[in-house]
């Protein structure tokens, strides 16, 4: 597969993973809330909690653009993948006090609403952990690719 062809693929996993959210903040929790089905706030708190992905699908879309030009091990993707790893720390900290706030701050929280909390902190967590990595190997990758360029 050509850095074009991988830079398309990517993009469009993520704009659907974009707009999946949005229709899930827009069409659903909206539904859900008004039916009783999870509990009022629901759709605040998972507006907080999509900011982050957004943002970090917004750095994405960056990083993709670079490597379809070609531009794979650069310190700019490090620092793009950095950023993204912040924007995924700040979105597991937004899950886990959504997690906290829902238990201690309700009656009984149904079961499906307090596992629904945790994968989505466990997979921003990851994400994290993924993010910073590959930061620093695209960092390390780019320190390399440079003093190659050096040596002719």
């Amino acid at each position: 597969m050509s850095y074009r062809e991988m830079s398309a693929v990517l993009k469009v996993v993520d704009l659907l993973a974009c707009a999946a959210c949005l229709f899930v903040l827009v069409a659903v929790m909206p539904d859900l809330e008004a039916r009783h089905v999870v509990p009022q706030g629901s759709v605040l708190g998972f507006a907080a909690g999509i900011a982050p992905l957004l943002a970090l699908g917004v750095q994405a879309w960056r990083l993709f653009s670079a490597i379809g030009r070609g531009e794979t091990f650069t310190e700019k993707n490090a620092r793009r993948l950095r950023t993204m790893g912040y924007f995924a720390a700040s979105d597991a900290a937004i899950w886990l006090l959504l997690i906290v706030i829902g238990v201690l701050g309700s009656d009984g929280l149904a079961f499906s609403v307090v596992a629904s909390l945790s994968v989505a902190f466990v997979f921003v967590f990851t994400l994290t952990v993924v993010c910073a990595a590959l930061s620093h190997l695209a960092s390390s990758a780019a320190d390399i690719k440079s003093e190659n360029d050096l040596v002719v």
